[in-house]
């Protein structure tokens, strides 16, 4: 799964196209909300790998994703009606770790002397 994390500013994309094809050029990244079922297309930029035989990395400006809201859409890297690579990609505004989310879902009161069991809330 792909991740563009909207808190940074810019937006690395690691895929391996040149597997399939190894001139990568007039490809773009076709992505369809799984919630909304809207389509997006972007242009991609030129290969930045410094392995472009085992890989292909492309960096974005954040603002290009501007338009697309936190979910789960399906890419699809294509050339030339042709489809190179598909997949899952999730679009977030902030990447947080899981004791990070907990903390925030949810109140932990520790147990009282004598008793060993933890009591829990949601927020």
């Amino acid at each position: 799964m792909l991740l563009i994390n909207k808190q940074n500013t810019t937006i690395k994309l690691i895929a391996t196209l040149s597997e399939v094809d190894s001139v990568l050029t007039g490809c773009t990244l076709d992505l369809i909300n799984r919630s909304t079922n809207v389509n997006y297309s972007f242009d991609l930029p030129t290969d930045t790998s410094t392995y472009p035989d085992r890989y292909n990395e492309f960096v974005f400006n954040v603002e290009t994703f501007s338009g697309l809201t936190p979910d789960v859409y399906v890419y699809n890297i294509n050339q030339d009606n042709s489809t190179l690579e598909t997949g899952l990609l999730k679009v977030v505004n902030s990447v947080r770790t899981e004791a990070e989310a907990i903390n925030d879902d949810y109140v932990f009161i520790p147990p009282t002397q004598g008793d060993s069991d933890y009591i829990v809330y949601s927020k």
